[in-house]
């Protein structure tokens, strides 16, 4: 009887008063190392990396000069961007405009600091334009010399220098870029002769553009 009233009271102990056995700690692996804080991340500051990803040049034939004499193929990458362009002409065409688009990503068109871009369009060695675009959130008109096209769009008529370079032609583009200091002021400055810091500097090259003479008696 006297267990039997002490298993009673030890019940009701349980219910009334939420007395619960301790339940032993588990056991911890001795090898197992707490995570570390998860660190913050300091603000991206912007290098010759973000301009060497976010500019590009694409070269290929105008949409004017091709036709059935002109026959033009693209190749893009799957970002969209030109990795290689290719025409045969099967007829002499009367001119041969080449197209060159120098493009830039969101990043470096919104940038705080100007990336400048100068360079030219040549085929095989030969120079045939030069040029210099700005590129940046505060980006303005530019002083470039006579000669300097200074737009990021342009056509150039490439013909007689095709022609005089051989039956299969190698034409493309190649640029200096270079990131300006915050503090750059290009208003009064020839874009041809501003300088950097080397870590500041890079080049860019267009795709390539192979021009291949496919007439009948050649040239």
């Amino acid at each position: 009887m006297k267990w039997s009233v002490m298993a009673v009271l030890f019940a009701a102990c349980l219910v009334t008063m939420g007395c619960h056995p301790e339940k032993p700690e588990p056991k911890r692996d001795a090898n197992v190392k707490p995570s570390a804080p998860v660190a913050e991340h300091a603000p991206h500051v912007m290098d010759i990396g973000d301009v060497e990803a976010g500019v590009w040049i694409e070269v290929t034939i105008d949409e004017s000069s091709r036709g059935s004499g002109v026959v033009v193929e693209d190749q893009q990458s799957r970002r969209e961007r030109m990795v290689m362009s290719t025409a045969d002409l099967t007829a002499a065409p009367e001119s041969l405009a080449a197209a060159v688009r120098v493009n830039a990503d969101s990043v470096i068109q919104y940038a705080e600091r100007l990336v400048l871009l100068r360079g030219a369009l040549l085929v095989e060695q030969r120079e045939v334009a030069r040029f210099a675009v700005l590129f940046g959130r505060d980006a303005t008109e530019i002083a470039h010399p006579e000669g300097v096209i200074a737009e990021r769009m342009f056509t150039v008529d490439i013909l007689d220098p095709v022609r005089e370079a051989g039956e299969s032609v190698l034409v493309h583009a190649e640029a200096e870029a270079l990131l300006l200091p915050p503090e750059a002021d290009l208003s009064a400055m020839d874009v041809m002769d501003v300088m950097t810091d080397a870590k500041d500097m890079t080049r860019i090259l267009s795709n390539p553009l192979r021009v291949n003479w496919k007439t009948e008696g050649g040239m």
